[in-house]
């Protein structure tokens, strides 16, 4: 056969102008070779796929579509007359084209007839570290009996040997954004596979394929039912029959594990490890399902073996097995094997095993956390700071010293004051902190510094911490003043939490001495007051429920204080002359909370002692966590009455 190109690029498309450009730019390192030439078929395009395929190639043709995926193939090729055959979908793109073009330009190809690449199917368009990956033989050689075989998921018919590269083509067709799209090619191929069904009932491979087609449209119950047909099918063969159909397993235990079928998952899974012992798919999901159902170390045991196969996966004859897609050579399922054995480890107090599982992981917050805890546990200080020091986002840095902080409240003050001394050269807020925790003579200065460089909004909430060091009542009211209330909030729980009785007097002598102090028309001074005092009475009345005592007189006071203040806010964010009539749809509680004790005092004052009760009553529904604050405020005004 007289060639005129070295490579025949075959692709036939339609409707793909979303996805066109991206793969033939691709190949652009290709179509500046004299000696390769691109050939697109047209199957009936609506949108700007023909448009798109202009500016690339002059070799477009049309043909109209006609049910047969391999009968189109066949056109495609039909046309070329390069030495080799290039086989790719517009949905496709190669992740390196240079790499490819070498390979196929620059290499001996003399004894090969066909050449595999493998196909990295994405799953997810937001998240790249989620796909499948499937070997298949995409380069032939056009010796004039190449052809492709079957109407739909159509098969080439080749010749042997075959090279194996590390080539990947990226596939995007899975993670279509536009649902009409997916409609049309999920009712073409499950419309033709399902004629081809009624021809062959007993088909294997097409039932197969109609449970692949459910489950790329999502339909995991319809996909399970499928998959148990094709299953079915090959239920009472040989092992070395069922071997032949190996591909169909890992669809089913993952689609059984979807639909919650664990004891199912487990069967398949076990009898797919039996037909084929390198099919990792297999135990990561069995891995899964057995932690679904309690048995840990089965769990692991599973994990570790998917790990051993994933670890020499490229020499395992499996890697290179056109029939098998594997699922979880992917990032995530990989994080998630590691993670989980070192999670085991850890609990099982194997903290070096441990360590060695996770330090092969990505950086993300649960893996962080756990690696400090290893760490300290370890008595690795230093590694703990070399580790948070290459830490290089935000969300992270700040993730891991909330572990940091959680983790050394166990610990004896002399190795607290150690770490922080590690830290406490750092030039960030952490640094900062870990100074101000050593500090005795500067620490007021510190805080201060701390205070004006960081926004308390944006902080973990151990950071109020260094509140604790403050007997400044100028500094709390300015420092609270920038704080929104759910923080301000966090910030006071910290502080006077029940080990802190301290604290707590502290800031309860701050409201008492400031209660004079403040404008009824100054509502951030009003808003601060009111959430401190709320924090402060609820934490009391938790502990005088506990001990089955009642309130004690100051915070009956300061329950009044709390009121005050509380009305001056509503004065300040309101119509009060409207707040019957709005505070029912309310949803801010406390808001909701004042407006209805507003309206008791209302009613008193207005003498409308029954509408009064009617409020009161309805107070606390509202707010439980005041019930022992309202049961003494309701003695003052309503004396002998019960509410």
């Amino acid at each position: 056969m007289k060639y005129k190109y070295n490579i025949s690029i075959c692709m036939m498309v339609k409707n793909e102008e979303k996805n066109l450009e991206r793969c033939l730019d691709s190949l652009k390192v290709f179509l500046d070779d004299p000696l390769v030439e691109l050939i697109i078929i047209d199957t009936g395009s609506t949108d700007k796929t023909v448009d798109i395929a202009k500016k690339y190639t002059s070799k477009l043709y049309f043909h109209e579509w006609n049910n047969n995926f391999s009968e189109m193939r066949n056109i495609s090729i039909s046309y070329a007359t390069g030495k080799w055959l290039f086989l790719i979908d517009g949905d496709e793109c190669l992740e390196d084209p240079i790499k490819t073009f070498k390979l196929l330009i620059e290499n001996d190809l003399e004894n090969y007839n066909t050449i595999q690449f493998n196909i990295k199917s994405y799953l997810n368009m937001s998240e790249d570290s989620n796909y499948s990956v499937l070997p298949q033989p995409r380069v032939f050689r056009n010796d004039g009996t190449f052809r492709y075989e079957g109407t739909v998921h159509n098969q080439p018919i080749f010749k042997a040997p075959i090279l194996d590269t590390d080539v990947i083509v990226e596939h995007y067709g899975y993670i279509s954004t536009d649902n009409e799209l997916m409609e049309r090619k999920f009712q073409r191929t499950a419309t033709i596979l399902k004629e081809e069904l009624k021809k062959n009932p007993n088909n294997p491979y097409y039932q197969y394929q109609l449970a692949a087609s459910y489950s790329m449209y999502g339909d995991s119950k319809k996909t399970l039912e499928e998959i148990r047909k094709a299953y079915k099918i090959i239920e009472k063969s040989s092992k070395k029959e069922k071997r032949l159909h190996i591909y169909m397993y890992g669809t089913y235990v993952r689609t059984a594990f979807t639909n919650n079928e664990f004891n199912e998952t487990i069967s398949i899974c076990k009898e797919g490890i039996e037909l084929q012992p390198e099919h990792l798919d297999l135990y990561f999901v069995l891995a899964n399902a057995f932690l679904v159902t309690g048995e840990r170390t089965k769990a692991i045991q599973n994990f570790n073996k998917y790990i051993d196969l994933l670890n020499s996966y490229d020499n395992l004859p499996i890697s290179k097995d056109s029939s098998i897609i594997m699922y979880n050579l992917d990032s995530q399922s990989i994080y998630n094997a590691y993670f989980n054995v070192a999670s085991y480890y850890y609990d099982n107090k194997e903290f070096k095993k441990a360590y060695k599982y996770l330090k092969k992981l990505e950086n993300k917050s649960d893996k962080n956390n756990l690696m400090c805890k290893i760490l300290i546990k370890l008595e690795l200080y230093d590694e703990l700071k070399l580790y948070y020091n290459e830490l290089n986002d935000k969300y992270l840095i700040r993730n891991f010293t909330i572990s940091i902080e959680n983790e050394i409240k166990k610990l004896d003050k002399k190795i607290i004051d150690e770490i922080a001394d590690l830290f406490k050269d750092n030039d960030d807020e952490y640094g900062l902190f870990s100074k101000i925790k050593l500090e005795v003579d500067n620490k007021d200065i510190l805080i201060k510094e701390f205070l004006s460089k960081y926004d308390l909004n944006d902080l973990p909430i151990f950071y109020g911490e260094i509140f604790k060091e403050i007997r400044d009542d100028r500094i709390y009211m300015i420092s609270f003043k920038k704080v929104n209330n759910h923080v301000l909030r966090q910030y006071v729980g910290l502080l006077i939490n029940e080990k802190d009785s301290i604290m707590k007097e502290y800031l309860f002598n701050f409201l008492i001495s400031n209660k004079d102090k403040i404008r009824d028309n100054d509502y951030q001074s009003n808003r601060v007051y009111c959430a401190i005092a709320n924090i402060i009475l609820i934490k009391s009345m938790e502990g005088a429920k506990q001990q089955e005592k009642i309130l004690e007189e100051k915070y009956v006071q300061l329950f009044d204080l709390y009121l005050e203040k509380g009305f001056n806010c509503l004065e300040y964010k309101y119509d009060i002359r409207k707040i019957r009539m709005i505070y029912s749809t309310l949803d801010i509680t406390e808001d909701k909370f004042l407006m209805i004790m507003y309206l008791v005092k209302e009613s008193i004052d207005n003498e409308n002692i029954e509408l009064a009760i009617k409020y009161m009553r309805e107070a606390l529904k509202e707010y439980p966590h005041m019930a022992k604050a309202l049961q003494e405020y309701q003695k003052q005004i309503f004396k002998d009455i019960k509410i």
